[in-house]
């Protein structure tokens, strides 16, 4: 019998001191760097998005990964490569730590859905 194993995982983490440093144009880069890195690693980048001031990923995880080391890499690598990048983002980093939590795969379009809405929803928050 061949294995079939489906781990889902919604992550998220923010900006240290939830600084909003995230723009549209950083956006649109950073979520397929971050993809790039999902890929190398084995797993799948369902969706991703972000406010200014964090991110989310929607990640079909490898079995053979840990969620901790993907989050690590992740984080690091992308807040190098966001230096190089935007050398005027003096400062910028992650917080420490992430929020994640398993879903079921009914659930995928759902999440999705409000992974591509953060701008929209925190926009209408920040009244």
């Amino acid at each position: 019998m061949s294995s079939d194993v489906r781990i889902l995982v919604h992550a998220w983490f923010h900006t240290k001191d939830n600084v909003g440093w995230i723009t549209e144009n950083v956006e649109t880069r950073l979520v397929p760097y971050m993809g790039g890195i999902i890929k190398v690693k084995g797993c799948v980048l369902i969706q991703g998005g972000c406010s200014d001031d964090h991110v989310h990923l929607l990640i079909q995880l490898h079995p053979r990964n840990s969620l901790e080391d993907l989050m690590r890499s992740i984080k690091g690598s992308s807040s190098r490569w966001v230096g190089q990048m935007w050398p005027e983002l003096t400062g910028h980093s992650w917080q420490h730590g992430y929020g994640a939590i398993s879903i079921p795969g009914a659930s995928v379009e759902t999440i999705a859905r409000y992974i591509r809405g953060q701008r929209g929803h925190h926009g209408k928050h920040a009244d």
